[in-house]
């Protein structure tokens, strides 16, 4: 961690502090439910507006009398070549550019998003099981918090194309649990099923980094016909979703690894892979070859890679 973080000597304080100063930018939850009898669906969090002085206030109160609130606050939001960093955040960066970049760039030749997240919570609650679409890093920072993880069964990392539809598969596997102490950080790998549990009336601080390429096929499909000069490349109706956990995507540097030379034609197997979804009008399964060749070619050459939804 920086020095400017290593130094903190009240976290709660800071992040109370950070998300104020903020409040436009935050979302802030008070949980309808606690343990042990969670509600199920849409319904399991009271939204609240962080502009209005009033419920922010009550918000900061529920964090410092214990109450089950939860609030999230964007540090970090960088693409390729651009992205946003929130004023105060800076040591954010400083993570990015001494852990991850340099790795990044290694190992995601078409490109890459990295983007971090300040978690305050406090009360006895659950947040929901779900996944993240990207590799996470959760750097805990004051009070416990207790995380179960799903490892991901293997019939869904040999996919080509995924999505995160499928909770009750992604959790037939073994879990394992974590307790998270201050300092500590825990490693989730993108599709992981993963839950958090507050056990104790603490405030808990985290602060995590979300980083991949999960390419969405919506995505390339825009690229596709962009190529074509025609809309003409599409999906089965299936795939269309832009529900978060419905969106179809891959993973093109699933298909290389760090260090070995990239050609401009697409790996023969991720291009069978897509080539078994994308649907077109006039365009002939040869052509439509030629044209994933020449997606492939400029996104090596000219990385653009911004955000893991289009």
């Amino acid at each position: 961690m920086p020095a400017t973080m290593t130094r903190l000597e009240d976290p709660v304080r800071w992040a109370i502090d950070l998300m104020c100063a903020n409040a436009k930018r935050s979302v802030l939850e008070i949980m309808k439910w606690e343990i042990p009898t969670p509600l199920i669906g849409d319904d399991v969090v009271f939204h609240l507006d962080p502009t209005n002085p009033r419920i922010l206030n009550k918000f900061i109160s529920g964090v410092r009398t214990g109450r089950a609130v939860h609030g999230l606050l964007e540090l970090l939001n960088y693409g390729s070549k651009e992205g946003r960093l929130l004023e105060n955040a800076g040591w954010a960066w400083e993570i990015s550019k001494c852990h991850f970049i340099e790795t990044l760039l290694a190992k995601h030749r078409l490109g890459f998003y990295i983007k971090s997240t300040l978690w305050l919570s406090s009360g006895e609650h659950i947040y929901q099981a779900h996944c993240d679409v990207a590799d996470g890093f959760l750097i805990h920072m004051s009070g416990r918090k207790h995380v179960r993880v799903w490892p991901t069964p293997q019939h869904y990392l040999d996919e080509v194309i995924f999505n995160f539809s499928d909770f009750e598969g992604r959790m037939n596997s073994q879990p394992m649990d974590f307790v998270l102490q201050p300092g500590q950080i825990l490693f989730i790998p993108g599709g992981a099923m993963h839950e958090v549990i507050a056990k104790e009336k603490q405030t808990a601080v985290s602060v995590s980094f979300h980083m991949g390429s999960p390419y969405p096929m919506l995505t390339l499909c825009k690229e596709l016909n962009k190529l074509l000069g025609r809309e003409d490349v599409f999906l089965p109706e299936e795939m269309n979703s832009r529900k978060k956990f419905e969106i179809q995507y891959f993973q093109p540097s699933d298909h290389f690894g760090i260090g070995d030379q990239v050609g401009d034609r697409i790996p023969d197997a991720l291009a069978q892979g897509l080539l078994g979804s994308l649907q077109s009008r006039t365009t002939t399964s040869n052509e439509l070859r030629e044209v994933l060749n020449l997606w492939w070619k400029i996104s090596i050459e000219s990385p653009h890679y911004e955000q893991p939804y289009p």
